[in-house]
């Protein structure tokens, strides 16, 4: 009720702003580079904000499987990397096949300045999130170590449809 009264007298302030390049859902992609050739990169953030990415357990495999279509198409059979605090959440990364699971690298123990590690402290309305806030107050450490890890996009596209019975 109070979320609803919110977003009728204040539609604009809910959520988390979602830039249009991000045009796959909650995802987006660098082309391979110099630094990473033949790999896509992986950007990731809420656009269901006030709502969890993970709400809807078709939600992250469709915007995967969206984007893996696009990366196919413009970039051939590249691979797919990305390093966040998500790649030691247990339910993004059930999204990933084992090969994921197998690259995953160590964590830095001295956070970066980035979302990357930082994302974890905002709850999915964008504001702070209290209890990871106490988590990290209590114990001096994030609670999800920012890791990065990649894998071939054929994998994933077959891990992917696997969920979803497809």
């Amino acid at each position: 009720p109070a979320l609803d009264a919110a977003a009728k007298s204040y539609p604009l302030s809910l959520g988390v702003y979602v830039d249009p390049k991000w045009n796959f859902g909650s995802l987006r992609y660098d082309p391979p580079s110099e630094k990473f050739p033949n790999t896509c990169s992986v950007h990731i953030t809420n656009a269901l904000s006030p709502r969890s990415i993970f709400d809807d357990p078709a939600y992250m495999p469709d915007c995967f499987l969206r984007m893996l279509a696009d990366m196919k198409s413009h970039h051939g059979s590249c691979r797919i990397r990305t390093g966040s605090w998500l790649n030691s959440e247990p339910r993004f990364l059930s999204l990933f096949p084992e090969e994921w699971q197998r690259n995953l690298t160590d964590s830095d123990p001295t956070p970066a300045w980035h979302f990357g590690y930082w994302g974890q402290i905002f709850n999915a309305r964008g504001l702070l999130n209290d209890r990871m806030d106490a988590y990290i107050r209590n114990n001096r450490r994030l609670r999800f170590p920012m890791r990065v890890s990649n894998c071939s996009l054929e994998n994933l596209e077959n891990h992917l449809k696997k969920m979803i019975g497809g």
